[in-house]
C-alpha cells in the first residue's frame, strides 16, 4: 500500500516531465503557428463525431426482440 501511494506521488510530482525530441518541438511550433488544412479538419470533425457517439451515447429506442414481444401484429 505505502509503495503504490509513493508511486502515485512521485508520478504527481514529475507529471508533464517528459522527454521532447528537437524535432518534436519543432513539429509543435509548426501546429502552433499553423491553422489546420481543410483534410485535417475533416479528420478532425470525423473523429470527433465518432468520440462523441462513443462517449455520450443516445439512448436507442427500444424495439421488441421477438414477435411475441411486438403489439402490432396483424
Amino acid at each position: 500500500m505505502l509503495d503504490t501511494l509513493q508511486r502515485i506521488v512521485l508520478l504527481w510530482k514529475n507529471k508533464k516531465n517528459y522527454y521532447k525530441s528537437p524535432i518534436h518541438k519543432i513539429l509543435d511550433e509548426w501546429d502552433n503557428k499553423h491553422s489546420l488544412s481543410q483534410s485535417q479538419k475533416h479528420e478532425y470533425h470525423k473523429h470527433y463525431q465518432i468520440h462523441t457517439k462513443r462517449d455520450d451515447p443516445s439512448e436507442k429506442q427500444k424495439s421488441p426482440r421477438t414477435w411475441l414481444e411486438q403489439d402490432d401484429i396483424q
